[in-house]
């Protein structure tokens, strides 16, 4: 719509409305950061159903440990491997070579000398007397083959196990395996090779217990298992009411943040600070781009009724989200409904501004998902906007709609793809659903519209295609009185409406509100449709019995009378505008001449007597109706009084719009040279339809046959 018709004056209670509004904006937006906390205890039964209002992924604690302890527990115990086979064989060839020794050594004549002497050599040999001397009576041969048997077994026993010094039935086996391993010698042999072999100087651990590596591999083995991570989907059923609560019901309600009473004020004084600064950009956009708009607090209340509404709405589906988790896309919804409402009431610039406000409240109100559903609002509000934007007529309509739902099943389909890892899984899963919410949320969208516009466009004074619609249609009750009372002013205003369309149209105005302001714009006539030459057909005129004066002011009632019809019949403000400006100060110069020459020598004739009040035009729809008026009876008369060809044709409209100029007719609203030059070629381009060559027929043809239709196309019925 364009931008025009009366600023209304700023109003001290717009600080108040501003607070308010972020006021407002901050309650809806917060319902989040406040709740109260639910304190049930394990064991009791739940008093009410617990859905999650939310998706939320979280590491499930009890479950981890439960697998790292599992982990820890799979690690072995670790030691280190003692040399002590070694150790034992250096023993066992100790104790040969000092009995050998002994033996050859003269100051130890007798075996019990030399066990002593054996025993204090080797202080770790722990084998009673009597078994050393029976080693030492063994002749040199014989002690050799018992220490080579020796070493062998112990090489045995070490290399066929593992004796650990943490496990004392280790080494309670590993003697049970050297009493075995020497059970085929003879008594004396075996019982001196077992004792030696047991005793706790030879047969030792060979492994010792590492505690340090043991707790640094259990530890690594449960640091390598990965935290068992859950996720609580939006709308997942917690708890049924009467269901005994459970310790996982507990850690669901905790991961949720429903068990603690929440308040987050930083969060609100945050939230405040952001509403506050969109609404500030928003009205800095409104003031210097549609001051309009910024100066109606009509219209800022119809703009913010909206765009609460739409959050409202949001919340709602959010709810009903967590109650049906199938729901897909609401944002889709909300966002091209506001968007085909704003661009239709308000204007398209302000819905394309708005939407994307809009989507950042919404992302608020969806944390988990807040980008995807921004995006997905603001596409959708755009889509929304720009199919309603230049509706015309029906088909316009059902093309829109139609439009609506594609793009809402476009949008559906390009958000959710990002967020997916497997394109083929989510092609084949989730395609199918994406594409019909987004179909059926963009057509409840565009019906929604429907329904709202309508109940929204008149209490608020908002001028919508489908209300200019219903206003060209020639049946309407006011045109059709216009019609029975005043035929000429309704013919002439149906050609000016058609006239001014086609200009508005070249010059990228708004040709519906123009065809509906043409046809509208003389409906004052009708109240005194004979003071009008077109409404005389051969009766007399009754001007010619009226002092010009008089005959002036009859003649600019009809503006008066016009605003006061238009107002009784509800019509919108841009017609009753055009209404009052369409003639805006000019002169009714037929009878200010007329008083001129009528005027004794020396009289002043008062020229404001005979201008019409205005005001002037004061947007663009309205100065080119003021042409299109002056244009359409200066061809009329013309053409009644001589004919028309294409030069007269142009010098009338050229001369008029020059005439406009030069009395600053238009000086108030925003056509400019270029724009009457184009309305011009428009308005001959129009008129040359109307008033094209004809040919001349005959008189004996006129007399002999009826006329039915000549090549101009007519077909009027005329008959000789």
């Amino acid at each position: 719509m364009p931008r025009r018709w009366r600023l209304a004056p700023v109003r001290p209670g717009r600080l108040l409305l501003g607070v308010l509004l972020v006021l407002a904006y901050t309650a809806v937006l917060s319902g989040d950061l406040f709740r109260a906390g639910i304190d049930w205890e394990e064991g009791q039964y739940a008093p009410r159903s617990i859905y999650a209002d939310r998706t939320h992924e979280f590491v499930d604690e009890p479950a981890t440990a439960k697998l790292r302890d599992a982990a820890r527990a799979s690690v072995a115990r670790q030691y280190d491997v003692l040399p002590v086979e070694t150790e034992a064989d250096s023993k066992v060839a100790q104790l040969a070579e000092a009995a050998d020794a002994l033996a050859a050594d003269a100051a130890f004549p007798t075996p019990a000398g030399q066990a002593v002497e054996l025993q204090r050599r080797l202080i770790w040999l722990s084998l009673s007397p009597s078994l050393l001397r029976w080693f030492l009576e063994q002749p040199a041969a014989q002690r050799a083959s018992l220490a080579a048997r020796a070493r062998a077994t112990i090489k045995e026993v070490y290399s066929s196990r593992e004796i650990r010094d943490d496990a004392p039935q280790d080494l309670a086996s590993a003697r049970a395996d050297v009493r075995a391993r020497l059970a085929g010698l003879p008594a004396d042999e075996g019982g001196f090779l077992a004792s030696l072999l047991s005793s706790p100087d030879v047969l030792k651990p060979n492994r010792r217990f590492n505690r340090e590596e043991t707790d640094d591999q259990r530890e690594r083995a449960a640091t390598a298992i990965e935290p068992v991570r859950r996720t609580i989907s939006r709308g997942q059923l917690i708890i049924a009411r009467g269901h005994r609560v459970t310790a996982e019901v507990l850690r669901d309600l905790e991961a949720l943040g429903l068990v603690q009473a929440h308040g987050d004020y930083a969060a609100l004084f945050s939230l405040t600070c952001l509403v506050l600064l969109v609404l500030v950009v928003l009205g800095a956009y409104l003031k210097f781009e549609l001051p309009e708009v910024y100066y109606d607090n009509r219209r800022i209340i119809l703009l913010n009724l909206l765009a609460g509404g739409a959050l409202v709405l949001f919340r709602l589906l959010l709810w009903l989200k967590i109650a049906v988790p199938s729901i897909a896309h609401p944002a889709i919804f909300c966002g091209a409904a506001t968007g085909m409402v704003v661009a239709v009431l308000l204007e398209y610039r302000i819905a394309m501004m708005l939407t994307g406000a809009l989507g950042l409240f919404m992302g608020l109100l969806l944390p988990g998902a807040g980008l995807y559903v921004a995006f997905e609002a603001w596409l959708a509000g755009r889509a929304g906007a720009m199919a309603l934007r230049h509706v015309r007529d029906r088909n316009d309509l059902a093309r829109a709609g139609l439009l609506t739902a594609l793009a809402g099943m476009l949008i559906a389909a390009i958000v959710q793809l990002p967020g997916t890892a497997d394109v083929g899984s989510y092609q084949a899963q989730h395609l199918g659903i994406d594409l019909l919410f987004g179909f059926g949320w963009g057509l409840l969208a565009f019906l929604l519209a429907q329904g709202v516009i309508p109940l929204l466009e008149r209490p608020f004074g908002c001028v919508t295609p489908f209300r200019l619609l219903e206003l060209t249609n020639t049946s309407t009750p006011v045109l059709q009185m216009l019609k029975r009372r005043a035929r000429g002013s309704f013919d002439a205003s149906l050609t000016i409406g058609d006239m001014a369309a086609d200009a508005c149209e070249a010059i990228g105005a708004d040709p519906l509100l123009a065809r509906a302001c043409g046809y509208h714009h003389d409906i004052g006539k009708m109240r005194h449709p004979t003071w009008f030459i077109e409404n005389v057909f051969g009766g007399e005129n009754v001007h010619n019995r009226l002092e010009p004066n008089m005959s002036a002011m009859a003649i600019k009632s009809h503006v008066d009378d016009g605003v006061e019809i238009a107002r009784e019949y509800h019509l919108p403000q841009p017609i009753i505008d055009v209404i009052a400006q369409h003639h805006g100060t000019t002169m009714i110069s037929f009878f200010y001449y007329q008083a001129l020459e009528r005027a004794a020598e020396g009289e002043r004739v008062a020229e404001e007597r005979f201008r019409y009040d205005g005001p002037k035009p004061q947007f663009k729809e309205s100065g080119i109706i003021m042409l299109a008026d002056g244009i359409e009876a200066a061809v009329r008369a013309a053409a009644g009084h001589g004919g028309m060809t294409e030069r007269k044709l142009n010098e009338i409209i050229q001369s008029l719009i020059h005439k406009r100029l030069e009395d600053g007719q238009l000086d108030e609203c925003d056509l400019t040279l270029r724009d009457l030059n184009t309305a011009a070629k428009a308005f001959a381009e129009f008129l040359r339809g109307m008033y094209h060559e004809r040919i001349e027929y005959p008189a004996q043809v006129l007399r002999t046959r009826p006329r039915k239709g000549g090549q101009d196309g007519r077909s009027d019925g005329t008959r000789n």
